[in-house]
């Protein structure tokens, strides 16, 4: 769908589906003589999966900066990625981004996207046409995500995704001290520009006294707003004291539960409905005396219990088993072949509850129970979309190689991230006297 055309050592443009949907796209000091200095180097790599990267970098303390353009080997995804050290009173303070589209990739259009940071889900949409003043900002401020559909235009059926580590990443709209993850978006008359990075980081009189990272990054794919979003991002919006939001909750057995909690019980697995045991026969519910999701289960042996539909990336999954009845039980778990727990029981009037980050690549967990068990809750929650992963299980850089700022190292993420498995054992209350 995409291909990146070089057009100079450092200069590039890009095409969707034949069509020239970006007439260039770079970084302030990303050209020869940037900043006024000799050339800045620049190198050219086709990795394993046929995805050609271009990188460019200047060395130079008061200038430190990296630019890298990349496009799959298939032509699905094009990424680019900037990120600049601005010294404490540094000569150059300007690390920008400009994307530079022709006005004729959007007229046609309609547009949808999430405006200014990841704190609120702020949707703005609009129709791009020969209406459209010649001049002025395009949406009411600047751009987290966009995507363009409609008529035949070259954007037609493109995500520009300028917050692809998602609204998780709490700092994404400041200027300095990170990855800025907003762009603003105009037209000038026969051109769209789409501006993000630190822009000028002059300090307001004049001394020059702002100093830090700062750096940006996009992706650009074929999607449409409703479908793209949940597949590509974990939240919707994030602020600091919020809880992880559930993404899936099963009860076993319980009649009054949770309104969050759907009843599990003894449903067989398929696609549509997304969830339930692979072979239910053999399975049976206790009912608690008591209501809520905890104190009742459905026990039985040997038996896999599998949740699909999930988008591809980092889940928190958890398992919860309580046997306040008394109940005979020794098992093991597994989650998509990883022992959870060795075999063991859990006590009368006790809470076995297990938590641990799940990798999903395939759209499914499988647990798997192995002995006499009993099981009261299962859920997700999701974490970090694979699309999002600049930090876990790949680095900010596509390409190994000079690394201008303290932080966001390729080598930071390697190796992958260990996810440690939580067990806790919690005794069960009677309901109505956990004070006595």
């Amino acid at each position: 769908a995409f291909k990146v055309e070089q057009t100079g050592a450092t200069s590039f443009k890009v095409f969707h589906r034949g069509k020239l949907l970006i007439e260039s796209i770079g970084a302030t000091g990303c050209n020869e003589g940037g900043f006024g200095l000799p050339p800045i180097r620049h190198i050219k790599k086709t990795l394993n999966d046929g995805t050609q990267v271009w990188s460019c970098w200047s060395e130079n303390p008061d200038t430190a900066i990296r630019q890298e353009i990349a496009v799959k080997g298939d032509g699905s995804e094009v990424e680019y990625t900037m990120i600049g050290e601005i010294p404490l009173y540094g000569q150059e303070c300007t690390r920008n981004v400009q994307i530079k589209l022709p006005w004729g990739a959007v007229n046609g259009c309609k547009y949808e996207g999430l405006l200014i940071n990841g704190r609120q889900w702020i949707a703005d949409n609009g129709t791009l046409d020969d209406k459209t003043p010649a001049k002025g900002s395009i949406g009411k401020n600047v751009f987290r995500y966009l995507v363009f559909s409609g008529g035949d235009a070259a954007a037609s059926g493109v995500v520009f995704d300028f917050n692809p580590i998602g609204a998780g990443y709490y700092g994404l709209a400041h200027p300095l001290g990170g990855i800025r993850g907003v762009f603003s978006v105009m037209r000038n008359k026969d051109l769209v520009l789409m501006n993000g990075g630190g822009g000028d980081l002059t300090a307001p009189s004049g001394s020059k006294a702002n100093s830090g990272i700062t750096g940006a990054k996009l992706v650009l794919r074929e999607g449409d707003f409703k479908e793209d979003y949940p597949m590509h991002h974990a939240w919707k919006k994030y602020t600091y004291n919020d809880r992880l939001p559930v993404s899936n909750l099963y009860s076993f057995g319980s009649s009054k539960h949770g309104k969050m909690y759907t009843s599990a019980d003894l449903a067989q697995y398929s696609d549509k409905l997304g969830f339930g045991w692979l072979d239910a026969q053999g399975l049976s519910s206790l009912q608690g005396a008591y209501e809520g999701a905890f104190y009742s289960a459905v026990k039985g042996k040997n038996a896999s219990f599998k949740i699909g539909n999930l988008p591809p990336g980092l889940h928190i999954l958890q398992i919860s088993c309580g046997n306040f009845g008394g109940e005979s039980n020794k098992f093991s778990i597994t989650a998509n072949g990883r022992e959870l727990v060795s075999t063991q029981s859990v006590a009368a009037k006790e809470l076995l509850n297990i938590a641990v980050p799940v990798w999903v690549t395939d759209g499914a967990i499988q647990v798997d129970f192995k002995g006499d068990f009993l099981v009261s809750a299962i859920g997700t929650a999701f974490l970090m979309a694979q699309a999002e992963d600049f930090t876990y299980k790949r680095g900010y850089w596509l390409v190994d190689g000079f690394e201008p700022t303290l932080y966001f190292h390729n080598e930071d993420a390697k190796p992958d991230a260990e996810m440690t498995i939580s067990v806790d054992r919690i005794p069960m209350p009677v309901p109505g006297e956990e004070a006595m």
